[in-house]
């Protein structure tokens, strides 16, 4: 489990997420006021606005997010989401009815994209630590690195360090390749071609169908679930 291999790591993801929500200034009480489900209306391209509520406990925000994505309409650039015409995403373009949560107020924040009502609050099924994502926005490195180190998209090193809990390998004889751009070992990047052994990002990606993956976000949203505070 997430819990047992990287327990060691929440002190210094939990100081990350602080520092990323005290960059967020107000917060609002998370009231859903007898709503059901939360509703997120995003402005396409052609300027139609399209409305999504959350499904299958993927949150509203998400799943405008998600369809945004997919459609190239926006795109993640290091770890931030933009236009496809490289503006930023304002907030006529994204806004939730209802109050985000408190994992739906951090993954907008990381992302750059508009926050509505932040909150602190923990959602029902938040103590599970399985907070549904887009898939392009969970598998990109950029992001991961901006959850894990102040917003700070390129620190892949605390990705690498954090793998290490779950690779057999010696820590200090392997290193962490991003996408044969990036080569780091737990503290900086150094030169891969002096390294034999690398495990590529894709290989974390694709490790036990997903699993891998899923065990490090699982490290994240169990950090974010305890430093909500609503």
């Amino acid at each position: 489990m997430a819990r047992s291999h990287t327990a060691r790591f929440i002190p210094s993801t939990t100081r990350s997420l602080i520092t990323i929500r005290d960059g967020i200034g107000k917060f609002h009480p998370y009231n859903m006021k007898g709503a059901q489900k939360a509703t997120t209306t995003v402005r396409c391209n052609d300027g139609r606005q399209r409305t999504f509520k959350t499904t299958a406990n993927m949150h509203s925000e998400m799943m405008a997010l998600n369809h945004m994505l997919e459609t190239n309409q926006w795109r993640l650039v290091l770890g931030a989401v933009i236009k496809a015409d490289l503006t930023d995403v304002g907030p006529q373009d994204f806004q939730t009815t209802e109050p985000h949560c408190g994992f739906c107020t951090v993954m907008l924040r990381v992302l750059h994209l508009p926050l509505t009502k932040p909150t602190r609050g923990n959602y029902n099924y938040a103590v599970n630590f399985n907070y549904p994502l887009p898939a392009l926005v969970k598998s990109d490195p950029y992001v991961l690195a901006r959850v894990l180190d102040e917003e700070h998209y390129a620190s892949f090193n605390k990705i690498k360090a954090l793998l290490n809990s779950f690779v057999e390998t010696n820590p200090d004889e392997w290193i962490l390749n991003i996408s044969n751009f990036a080569f780091v070992n737990d503290h900086h990047y150094v030169d891969g071609d002096d390294w034999e052994t690398q495990l590529a990002w894709d290989e974390v990606v694709a490790k036990d169908g997903g699993g891998l993956l899923n065990a490090i976000w699982a490290h994240v949203f169990k950090c974010i679930y305890e430093t909500n505070q609503d």
